[in-house]
């Protein structure tokens, strides 16, 4: 593979993901790959996997934070510290497919006005090609490409001179707007078509979730879950399918997210969540 990678991990307190996940990430590394690990927090357990890969030859650099610092603070300290010319983003829940990197790789260095490409990290079944295929476009080289103004913030490859030119990521700005920043000034953001399919370990399909029942799914609740209020097994499946139905159908109009008319249409969607939340909690 031509052109140098570096490629970050940011892990927090999940020692059974990240024992499978990094180990994944390490040996479907290949020349020219630099693996980054940024741990937040001090859970003894992932910090142990981790430092047992400290001495593995990909392994580049570690960063330990005592506070967990999130995922923005990471990110744009890997986005400015990183001088390859592809930079790769994975944290702890996702498992990699060997040769994802170098078919990303090859895509970029065919078609230089692609900003940001991402993996899938939804399910094969989630894949519906009715609509997927209304935004796929052809690219030099063989591959194609659907477009999106965003893809998520885990699996995905950017370019650093696209960082170079539209900045770090803003407070209060997620992964996700970013892109969306890049796609306002010309990029093409997306994912390689036919689909890079990864593996979330946080979907409960996934035969490594730790979510199995809906006692789980409480217990494991992030702040985002909470906010939605997914609480169970068959809840926290249904968003996800959605969530990848959502960004096939959506259309590629970068007017619909930045603007005052993306503007009314998250107000609308927030006054729905809590009417729906409200009929949901009446009965």
């Amino acid at each position: 593979m031509s052109g140098d990678v570096d490629i970050l991990m940011v892990t927090y307190d999940r020692a059974e993901y990240t024992r499978i996940t990094l180990n994944q990430l390490l040996d479907t590394s290949t020349e020219g790959t630099r693996i980054w690990i940024w741990h937040n927090g001090n859970h003894q357990p992932t910090l142990n996997v981790v430092r047992s890969y400290l001495d593995h030859p990909r392994l580049f650099r570690f960063h330990h934070s005592n506070e967990n610092k999130k995922l923005r603070e990471p990110t744009n300290w890997f986005l400015t510290e990183a001088e390859g010319p592809y930079l790769a983003k994975v944290d702890d829940d996702l498992l990699m497919p060997a040769g994802w990197i170098q078919r990303i790789v090859s895509a970029y260095q065919a078609n230089p006005d692609v900003g940001v490409l991402g993996t899938w990290p939804f399910m094969a079944e989630d894949i519906r090609p009715e609509l997927a295929e209304r935004k796929v476009v052809p690219l030099q080289g063989g591959d194609s490409m659907m477009l999106n103004c965003w893809v998520g913030g885990n699996g995905v490859v950017v370019k650093k001179e696209l960082v170079k030119k539209i900045g770090l990521i803003r407070k209060k700005e997620s992964f996700p707007r970013w892109m969306m920043r890049a796609c306002a000034k010309g990029y093409n953001v997306g994912w390689l078509y036919p689909f890079i399919v990864c593996e979330n370990l946080d979907d409960p399909r996934s035969e490594f979730c730790r979510i199995k029942t809906d006692e789980d799914a409480k217990r494991y609740a992030g702040l985002s879950n909470q906010v939605l209020g997914l609480f169970t097994v068959e809840e926290l499946v249904s968003t996800i399918r959605e969530q990848a139905i959502g960004v096939q159908m959506t259309p590629y109009d970068i007017r619909q997210h930045i603007g005052p008319r993306a503007f009314a249409r998250r107000v609308i969607g927030k006054v729905g969540r809590v009417i729906s939340r409200h009929v949901k909690e009446r009965g």
